[in-house]
């Protein structure tokens, strides 16, 4: 999930015991050894890893003008000593909001809901908890213009519980989180005038298309993206998986770097969320992104007001948003897609518009990461 990196959980990483701390490894997976282009992409994932002090990570690129290609270096697990593979399933975070928001539009292109629907009227029991709910749409909801008190960045409270209580913080229900954490808070600002990321917002997305069809939104999921697409690794509900990559957080408080787990804290901030939930794997969101931008899961109209910038105002880097895309600008290049972090992880999915490069970028361990190499990729 797309947040920041708050000061408890670094408070937390510091004062770990020290047998939960391995030091990093170093294992290569050569799957993809024939592509002409194995060794200059091997070559920047292996660096990507030392950069970062990843345990693990992959890297998946895919061109028009030739086959796609997976790497993945060191581990998925180091008490295991399970190695990361091209296959690896993982959590990634925040690109959830691109699944949910084609999933949002699909039903838009049906005529099932209307992007200028208000919040008040397809969820009339949140009108008294949430001001504005009379103005706020489901466009702004998508967009994060809706001004709606975001506690995975803001609250301290919630930050602290899923510290001391991952497991049980894992358990709340959407409906439980936004009345412990949302309801009764004040607008940021008038709906539709500011851009501020909110992922209360995709919390009440999930809300509403779960509502207006009877279904879960994983099921959703499933019918509309998933099984047609055939994503063999991507699902939203929670599951014991013990294939799926684990979570790290580098410790500094040595001369030797070392890192420990936080798996239980990435599961209990995102499995199963609409803002953050997905598990999926390098190759099913090269799938999803090619089968999206290639314009086979909605309408042309739709696909274009996904990746207009939102905000008419907006003049910086942190507001290029669309509907459920970022906005990147690398150099001459624009490319389409979404970061995903948490406190073990972030993941990365990029369409580069020029090309038609589909790139995507995961690591099992926490905090940002110099991505500058994407430009040369997405030429």
């Amino acid at each position: 999930m797309k947040h920041k990196i708050f000061l408890a959980f670094f408070f937390l990483l510091m004062t770990a015991c020290g047998k939960h701390m391995q030091p990093l490894p170093g294992e290569t997976d050569h799957s993809y050894d024939w592509h002409p282009q194995h060794q200059a992409y091997q070559q920047i994932l292996d660096q990507y890893q030392v950069n970062t002090r990843a345990p693990g990570s992959i890297l998946y690129v895919s061109r028009p003008d030739h086959p796609e290609w997976v790497g993945a270096v060191g581990w998925l697990r180091l008490d295991t000593k399970q190695p990361m593979t091209v296959n690896t399933p993982f959590r990634i975070g925040s690109i959830t909001k691109v699944f949910v928001a084609a999933l949002i539009l699909q039903l838009a292109d049906k005529g099932v809901l209307s992007l200028s629907s208000k919040l008040q009227d397809l969820l009339p029991q949140v009108s008294a908890q949430i001001p504005g709910s009379q103005h706020i749409t489901v466009h702004h909801l998508l967009a994060h213009l809706s001004g709606i008190y975001d506690p995975v960045n803001e609250d301290n409270q919630y930050k602290t519980d899923l510290i001391d209580d991952p497991v049980g913080m894992g358990k709340r229900t959407t409906e439980q989180l936004l009345d412990k954490y949302v309801y009764g808070k004040k607008l940021y600002f008038k709906p539709g005038s500011e851009y501020r990321y909110s992922n209360s917002g995709y919390w009440l997305l999930g809300l509403i298309a779960e509502k207006l069809s009877g279904k879960s939104l994983s099921d959703q999921l499933m019918e509309g993206i998933v099984a047609p697409l055939a994503l063999h690794s991507t699902y939203l509900q929670k599951k014991q998986h013990t294939g799926v990559s684990a979570g790290y957080a580098l410790v500094n408080n040595s001369t030797t770097p070392r890192i420990t787990e936080v798996t239980s804290l990435d599961a209990a901030d995102g499995d199963g969320k609409a803002a953050g939930g997905i598990t999926s794997s390098a190759k099913d969101l090269g799938t999803f992104y090619r089968a999206l931008f290639g314009g086979q899961l909605i309408s042309a109209a739709s696909l274009a007001e996904m990746k207009k910038i939102q905000l008419p105002t907006c003049n910086g880097e942190d507001c290029r948003y669309g509907l459920g895309l970022e906005v990147w600008k690398l150099g001459e290049l624009t490319a389409f897609g979404h970061n995903g972090s948490s406190v073990g992880y972030e993941c990365n999915a990029l369409f580069f518009e020029k090309s038609k490069t589909v790139v995507v970028l995961f690591k099992n361990i926490g905090g940002g990461s110099d991505k500058r190499f994407f430009e040369s990729l997405g030429q």
